[in-house]
């Protein structure tokens, strides 16, 4: 059974076998409304909120022809980095938004612009949704 890490519950994440060495990918689970933690092509926890840093924003060209063609969701974009040792349930100031309709990547809103992104230095998903730092 995958484990529900809790706000702030760091050492949540090691006790559900996330190895801190090696990066994870976290997306955002649909169904659980949490988001789910993924690491070796195993999903090891469910969380409400985590924060990472060295990130990459990775959407799979494949899977997204898929989601426009079948007009079906599926996992195919995720956000890949390592975990932070600070867990705070906070916003950065770039928000984060994927839309598998309307663009290919992740974007980045700054006021009025949006820029497509695929790189962040911090992370922070929560309830809110994701937003990014640098």
């Amino acid at each position: 059974m995958k484990r529900f890490v809790h706000i702030g519950d760091y050492r949540g994440f090691i006790a559900a076998g996330i190895d801190q060495a090696k990066p994870v990918h976290v997306y955002r689970n649909l169904r659980r409304k949490c988001w789910s933690v993924r690491q070796d092509g195993v999903v090891k926890a469910h969380c409400e909120y985590i924060e990472l840093y060295d990130c990459d924003l990775v959407v799979q060209p494949a899977g997204r022809e898929k989601v426009i063609r079948e007009k079906k969701k599926n996992v195919h974009a995720y956000i890949k980095g390592r975990l932070s040792i600070v867990q705070r349930a906070i916003n950065f100031p770039d928000k984060l938004s994927y839309n598998p309709y309307e663009c290919g990547s992740f974007i980045k809103n700054k006021s009025e612009e949006s820029v497509k992104v695929n790189k962040a230095w911090r992370v922070s998903l929560t309830d809110k949704g994701a937003s990014s730092l640098g």
